[in-house]
């Protein structure tokens, strides 16, 4: 088995643990903790993103001047996404943001997604290297999958935080009615 297949099955694997985890915590009622280990798995995403952008930072800017977007464009999302990616982990770690973490992570994977589906179609007449990604190994369609997982994992941590902010309301409300 090649390095890359090796990869794959590994994040799969842990992917679907992660998954069968937490639905199991969601039927047992235990929504905190269902919402604390995808929010984990974002961090671990939104952590390693840009340290990975950072710890090879010549690569990282040679790819994304590779990348066939304007060269302003690339310029600002050189500095940019690095940046946002921080900004969604420390939104993710307190409490009162974290709503809006888990809105920045989905939004951000959902545009990364809509690029990687464009250079999927030859949008763009080429495809450029993806050597500047997440993982490395993959190459763009591998990247897809890898997303759409991600995209799957902030939908279910929005739909539980927001079932957790509806129980708590309904908590303070009871509870300033005296009840």
């Amino acid at each position: 088995m090649d390095q890359l297949t090796s990869l794959l099955l590994t994040l799969g694997s842990i992917g679907t643990v992660v998954f069968i985890l937490s639905a199991y915590l969601i039927y047992k009622g235990k929504l905190e903790t269902a919402l604390e280990i995808l929010i984990a798995t974002l961090v671990i995403l939104f952590i390693y993103t840009p340290v990975s952008k950072l710890m090879r930072v010549d690569d990282y800017i040679s790819s994304m001047e590779a990348q066939p977007l304007h060269p302003t464009l690339s310029k600002i999302l050189i500095y940019a996404l690095p940046t946002v990616e921080f900004t969604a982990v420390i939104l993710l770690a307190i409490s009162r943001c974290r709503k809006m973490g888990l809105y920045l992570c989905f939004a951000m994977l959902l545009v990364f997604t809509g690029y990687i589906s464009l250079i999927q179609f030859n949008y763009y007449g080429r495809i450029p290297c993806s050597c500047g990604g997440v993982i490395t190994a993959l190459d763009w369609k591998g990247h897809l999958f890898f997303n759409i997982y991600f995209i799957i994992t902030s939908i279910a941590a929005i739909w539980i935080n927001a079932k957790l902010d509806k129980k708590n309301t309904k908590k303070e409300l009871s509870y300033s009615l005296g009840k």
